[in-house]
């Protein structure tokens, strides 16, 4: 089964990248990990590293790629889900009513269970 991150790109890329190069004081080298990004997007280093920093709007591109040069599986960064829901939902009115009603459906369940809290 393939795990999945609920955090937020910036910090899941974060520990992904101590857990693997990170020294004893937990400090990675995030210079040749942007210039992969950079070679595999064609984006500039200076853009993709301000991305990884969350100080540019995200790109599926950039996401796709980080997960590609770390050995994960393309949807392992919720934005990437998300992005590929909002896609799939573009394109089809049915999918968005289903996912509507999905969600309200969530939604009330969560109320009903906090309010016998």
């Amino acid at each position: 089964m393939t795990q999945f991150s609920d955090r937020p790109f910036p910090q899941a890329l974060g520990e992904i990248l101590r857990s693997r190069f990170g020294d004893a004081m937990g400090r990675y080298p995030l210079a040749p990990f942007i210039a992969q990004v950079q070679e595999k997007t064609g984006l500039t280093y200076e853009y993709v590293r301000l991305m990884l920093r969350d100080q540019r709007n995200l790109r599926s591109d950039v996401i796709e790629a980080a997960a590609d040069i770390l050995g994960l599986d393309q949807f392992y960064f919720i934005e990437q889900r998300q992005m590929f829901v909002r896609m799939q939902m573009e394109h089809s009115p049915e999918l968005t009513n289903e996912l509507f009603e999905l969600v309200q459906e969530h939604l009330s369940k969560q109320e009903t269970a906090n309010a016998t809290k």
